[in-house]
């Protein structure tokens, strides 16, 4: 395995069911450029007609066949997906105490995220430069990236139910219809949506609506999720909660459910199983390039195996 591409920010001595885990949550700090930094403003919305493009011309012809169809519901839910400017979560601060997990939040945008954290890994100059921006200015690396909160997991199935032998890891190969990470593998996961009282934010529920959106699983047939932490990807400075999670699906199953019920199937464009044992060799080989949250889930994973 290349060098490391993840770093804690949040580390608990052990796993932590979200049944056990109480999310704490205070007023941070927003986004904003002073009048010396509107270079970083301005390059945010070049930069964002350019993701807007690029994202419309990998969907072309999903776009034809929806107009040619006049199929209204699809043109609108692909419209919110390449050029919606959503509202976020951001994390500025966070911290862990005994089963208290407090974060500090303000709101963000998705322009912004791909405007700094998904710029930086395409651009390492604009990464380098924004932190050197961020330590002169706030003492703080991070500061001018967006730094919108996500949530990935590993999750993993029984081929046999109560048969730990039986388990299968599937891991997906982001197709190139994705705005960040395209063509890389990775597991579950996304950016977490603004609750509608901002305050009211539900991590596990959030992981369950990713699980079934990109693969088709029912939330009856999912384990509790367990926080393994939170991390912050180094290439793109973005932070994301991991988790593990259970599901109650046979591998020849959840490729049926992935291929014919998964609303967001596009995200991937080949699912494959793995083996518990088979994974060090797959980490050995792609986590270097692999989107490094879903490197941080697995890795932290196989620990979990070794206990």
């Amino acid at each position: 395995m290349t060098d490391k591409t993840w770093e804690y920010i949040v580390k608990p001595a052990q796993p932590i069911p979200f049944s056990e885990l109480e999310v704490v949550v205070t007023e941070g700090e927003s986004l904003h450029f002073p009048l010396k930094r509107q270079e970083i403003q301005q390059s945010i919305l070049r930069y964002w007609d350019d993701v807007q493009q690029r994202m419309f011309m990998a969907r072309s012809g999903e776009f034809t066949d929806a107009l040619a169809q006049k199929d209204e519901a699809k043109i609108k839910r692909m419209l919110n997906q390449v050029g919606g400017v959503h509202e976020k979560y951001r994390l500025t601060r966070a911290m862990l105490e005994d089963n208290k997990l407090y974060l500090a939040l303000s709101l963000t945008d998705y322009m912004s995220f791909a405007g700094t954290n998904e710029r930086a890994i395409r651009e390492p100059e604009f990464r380098e430069m924004v932190m050197r921006y961020g330590i002169e200015d706030r003492c703080d690396a991070n500061f001018y990236f967006a730094n919108p909160l996500a949530v990935c997991s590993v999750f993993y199935g029984y081929n046999t139910l109560g048969d730990d032998s039986s388990i299968y890891v599937p891991i997906g190969l982001r197709s190139d219809k994705v705005a960040i990470y395209p063509n890389v593998h990775h597991v579950v996961g996304g950016v977490i949506d603004v609750a509608k009282k901002g305050q009211q934010i539900d991590i596990a529920r959030h992981l369950k609506v990713e699980l079934g959106e990109e693969m088709g699983v029912d939330a009856t047939q999912m384990g509790e999720p367990l926080f393994y932490g939170i991390v912050r990807q180094i290439p793109s400075r973005m932070p994301e909660v991991v988790c593990g999670i259970p599901i109650y699906v046979g591998q020849e199953e959840l490729m049926r459910r992935w291929k014919e019920k998964a609303p967001g199937k596009f995200e991937h464009r080949n699912l494959s199983f793995y083996r518990v044992c088979e994974i060090p060799e797959f980490l050995e080989k792609h986590g270097g390039s692999m989107v490094p949250s879903g490197a941080a889930a697995l890795t932290i994973f196989l620990e979990q195996q070794k206990l």
